[in-house]
């Protein structure tokens, strides 16, 4: 090369030993140019040319050699690298044989597993997500000891509408849990949580009738050991809810909207749900959103019923089944859409000692006859355009049974505009004259802040003491003590009927509130003196320190913390 280029060239010589033991390595001799040379505009010669051609043909020779002696090298790697996974597993798996563990006894281990097993699912309850729980992945044994313990197939919750395999599921909980009493809960409203773990995602409106027909049989197969059996918002095939079975066990029925599917998709209206016929040992069912001419049920035998009936349910049929009820001593019932009952006959409830009515269902005291009443709450509205208001209706429920009323002992009332002011006055003294054995009166007032029926309630109380001689506890929970007429009226109230009141013959002593106010409670602490116990519904953190802190979250926040006692 011409001296202008051989100025730019340095020799290079490379060597990679292969072998330590004997040497052998791989070798090549080259020639780097300057990146000067290769960015100027100088051309070469033709000797340089010919010079530089053949130090490529030098170097692509050692770029074959050294490519070669890289293949057999990596090759040798790879090898390394298998048997020291080899190497590696075969020490875990001879530590395995040493780990304590192996030392508990099956039943231990298998008690162990199934209680974090368990834990996870009454977290997350998924029968499809507990098959696949890590535990039961870590080996053979372990997954042997998971599937051989009835116990924890026994509690099925399954979503059909966004599980692929709900059914496939189904069938082995039906098998694994063995003679177990069976508990099974099949929701159409997966918690988004659900959603969000379904692998592949599946949005349907009913369940593919080859699904239920695959279980169909093995469930029928084990209804004598249902124990409890909650359904929401799901249709069945009328092969299953059209049989009778003998369901010696079921103890709880929940059903929330279901219905017949016939196999060409259609549901057919008037066709009985005969499923739940016979279940001795049923006595409190709960049912929602339901025709009441379709479902059959052994209505005689239930002591307690929560009913959210239908929005479409004919008010013959549901009063129909109610005076079918003749062993009931509880009951609930939620509703927005019960008018005028009292063009329907009388309903007697001749059990019933309790009634909790929700919205307008407070509107069946209009027509109810209960001998044996003991407590009645209502819950909700106070009066609407279509009923009369709480008081109305306990007036009329009081003339329909007569001295029955008296024997009530617990009551709860919304009171409106027209328990307060001195309307209100004469309101509240027919109203606890018709209930003169009450013990324990709950109030929710809505006559605004200043709680004038409330109000109205303990003026009419400390006036006339003869009325409910027997009352020991006044209930107003959802207010505050906080207003000044209100703490007159208390006050009042309690120095003529209190434990302590100077007529002797008082025994009121107890009042709920949600919270007394830091400028009431000088007035509370009197109150207090007087012999009076006021309880507080609002829990309240200590005031400092990190207890506080910790009790302030966990009643201030609305989020629940789902993966804190997992971590």
């Amino acid at each position: 090369m011409s001296i202008m280029f051989a100025e730019h060239i340095i020799a290079q010589k490379l060597n990679i030993p292969l072998c330590t033991q004997c040497g052998t390595s791989v070798s090549a001799t080259t020639e780097a140019v300057s990146m000067d040379v290769v960015g100027s505009h100088v051309v070469p010669s033709e000797q340089e040319v010919t010079d530089i051609q053949h130090a490529i043909r030098g170097d692509e020779v050692a770029i074959v050699e050294h490519t070669n002696a890289l293949r057999d090298a990596r090759r040798v790697v790879a090898d390394l690298e298998r048997n020291l996974k080899v190497l590696e597993a075969n020490v875990v798996h001879k530590r395995a044989l040493l780990s304590p563990v192996r030392r508990l006894p099956a039943d231990i281990l298998s008690l162990i597993l199934s209680d974090s097993i368990m834990r996870t699912f009454r977290r997350r309850p998924d029968s499809t997500l507990l098959l696949q729980h890590p535990l039961l992945r870590v080996c053979r044994w372990w997954r042997e000891l998971g599937l051989g313990t009835p116990r924890l197939w026994a509690r099925i919750v399954l979503f059909p509408l966004c599980d692929v395999s709900w059914y496939k599921t189904l069938a082995l909980c039906l098998q694994y849990s063995k003679e177990m009493p069976l508990s099974i809960c099949l929701s159409s409203s997966p918690p988004i949580w659900r959603i969000q773990l379904s692998r592949p995602v599946r949005v349907v409106p009913f369940v593919p009738m080859e699904e239920w027909k695959s279980v169909t049989e093995p469930l029928l197969t084990n209804a004598f050991r249902w124990r409890d059996v909650r359904l929401d918002g799901i249709e069945l095939p009328n092969e299953l809810l059209g049989q009778t079975r003998s369901l010696p066990l079921l103890e709880v029925l929940q059903i929330n909207n279901i219905a017949i599917r016939m196999a060409d998709y259609n549901d057919i209206l008037g066709i009985p749900i005969m499923l739940f016929r016979d279940c001795p040992r049923l006595r409190h069912p709960h049912i929602e959103h339901m025709f009441f001419e379709e479902i059959q049920l052994p209505w005689a035998q239930f002591t307690a019923l929560d009913i959210v009936p239908n929005r479409q349910t004919g008010l013959g049929a549901f009063l129909s089944a109610l005076r079918e009820c003749i062993s009931l001593q509880a009951l609930k019932v939620d509703t927005m859409d019960l008018y005028d009952p009292i063009r329907y006959p009388a309903l007697t409830l001749p059990a019933l000692t309790s009634v909790e009515l929700v919205d307008r269902a407070a509107c069946l005291l209009d027509i109810m006859i209960a001998p044996r009443m003991r407590d009645i709450r209502l819950e909700g509205i106070a009066s609407d355009i279509h009923v009369h208001t709480h008081l109305d209706t306990l007036l009329k429920f009081a003339q329909c049974n007569g001295d029955s009323a008296a024997g009530v002992t617990s009551l709860k009332i919304t009171a409106d505009d027209e328990l307060c002011d001195d309307e209100g006055y004469s309101q509240w003294t027919a109203l606890l004259t018709a209930y003169s054995g009450l013990s324990v009166l709950r109030v929710e007032d809505h006559t605004g802040e200043d709680l004038y029926a409330i109000s109205e309630l303990a003026r009419c109380l400390a006036q006339h003491v003869r009325l409910v001689p027997g009352l020991i506890r006044l209930d107003m929970r959802e207010h505050c003590l906080e207003m000044p007429a209100l703490l007159d009226s208390l006050e009042r109230l309690f120095d003529r009927r209190g434990v302590h009141s100077t007529n002797g013959a008082g025994r009121l002593r107890q009042v709920d509130v949600f919270d007394v106010f830091d400028l009431c409670e000088e007035r509370a602490s009197a109150l207090r003196a007087m012999g009076v116990i006021i309880n507080t519904t609002r829990h309240m953190p200590p005031r400092d320190g990190d207890v506080h802190t910790a009790l302030f979250w966990s009643i201030a926040s609305d989020e629940e913390d789902i993966d804190g006692d997992e971590a």
